[in-house]
Formats: C-alpha cells, structure tokens, sequence
C-alpha cells in the first residue's frame, strides 16, 4: 500500500505471536514475544502508519484450559496470550481460573497507561536514570539503563536541536529487585547545548525504538 501511495484506512483484526515450538506455525520465545510487541506498538503509533485505524491484539490470554509447561509435541495447539491461565503445578488440560502475566502483558501495560513515579510503572522500560539528572552544557552524564529483556546490542540514541548521537550501552550485569530480575547497562555522554532533547533506547544496527526519554540540559 506504501508503495502504491494508497493510504486506505484499515483494520489489522488479528496479530501475535507463538510460544509454542510444536504448534503448525513459527514460534518465538516470551522475551521475543514482548521485544515483538514493543516494535509494533511503536511503530502502530508512529506517523508512518497512521492509516491504521485500528489494530487487535491476539490474545489477552491463552485457552481456558491448562497447556503443558513447558509445551510437549502431544500439544500442537497456539500458545500466543498476554497472560498465561494456569501455573506449571496444574495438570495439562484442567481448569484453572488463575491469571499469570507474561513480559508481553507489562510491555502492553505500559505502553497504554504512560509513565509514573513507581519503579513498577517502567517494568519494561523506559527505566533510564541520568546522573546529574538535569545536567549543564559540557557535563559529564551517566545514564543507567534497566531492562527486564535482554536486548542484543543496545544503545541510548540521543538526538533533538540538531544533534544526533549513538552511545552503546556497556558494562552488562543484573540485579534483582522485587522479585525481577532485571538487565542492568551503563553509558555516558557529554551534555550538548541547552534544551530538551530525546533519549531513545534502541538496538543496533536498526535503531529499533523500545523506550524513550526526555532529558533538559539547563540553560
């Protein structure tokens, strides 16, 4: 349709992926699913695809009924929801009523519901401190990135007011907290001329957008 300049509203009914390795369709595994959905929630609201007018994920949760944990080749069903509806401790195939979120689900919760000030509400990202937090022309900045999703080459990409920068993130390790276990990076940068810029958390080489914030560089 972009080729064609066709700018057509539509509809995407259904989209998703598969966790399930014996199900008649590619699958991924859960931090794929999530890393997944991020890039396409972006890119859903970016400018480029603003003649979607509507898209539905599929689905909030899997079947009703229990799935072996892990999947076995006896079970060929699709195993593609948010939420997973059964503990591993259930028999395959039982009721259960229990509800237990995937990464995908808190990648979705906090797209949708924007950012606060609990630790909790970045679950998925946009957990990037800068030290001095509101720095001065010339400062020296360190930003510290936490991630619950191990990501493959990441960088912080800080641009605005003509200035376009890519800083790889390094020093890798994890830390626990809360009960999550999350991936923990380092970078620094040289603060540019006064004004707001953006902070974008992506990976490289296709500047894939997972988060992003603003930083103030005083006057």
């Amino acid at each position: 349709m972009m080729q064609n300049n066709d700018d057509k509203p539509i509809w995407i009914t259904e989209y998703g992926w598969n966790l399930n390795p014996y199900a008649p369709r590619p699958w991924v595994n859960e931090d794929d699913q999530a890393k997944n959905l991020i890039v396409a929630l972006n890119q859903l609201a970016s400018g480029t695809f603003d003649f979607v007018q509507f898209s539905s994920y599929h689905g909030l949760f899997d079947a009703p009924f229990c799935h072996p944990d892990p999947p076995t080749p006896e079970y060929n069903e699709l195993i593609m929801g948010l939420t997973e509806t059964c503990p591993p401790e259930v028999p395959p195939m039982d009721p259960c009523p229990s509800v237990f979120a995937r990464k995908a689900f808190y990648a979705l919760r906090e797209f949708t519901r924007g950012k606060g000030e609990d630790p909790w509400d970045y679950i998925l990202g946009n957990y990037i401190i800068f030290s001095p937090m509101y720095p001065w022309p010339g400062d020296n900045v360190k930003a510290t990135v936490q991630h619950i999703l191990m990501l493959e080459n990441p960088s912080l990409y800080l641009h605005g007011n003509g200035v376009a920068e890519v800083y790889p993130l390094q020093n890798w390790r994890t830390t626990i907290v809360g009960g999550i276990v999350w991936n923990v990076w380092d970078t620094s940068f040289t603060a540019p001329a006064s004004g707001q810029y953006k902070v974008d958390l992506i990976t490289d080489p296709n500047y894939t957008l997972y988060t992003r914030k603003p930083i103030q560089v005083s006057p």
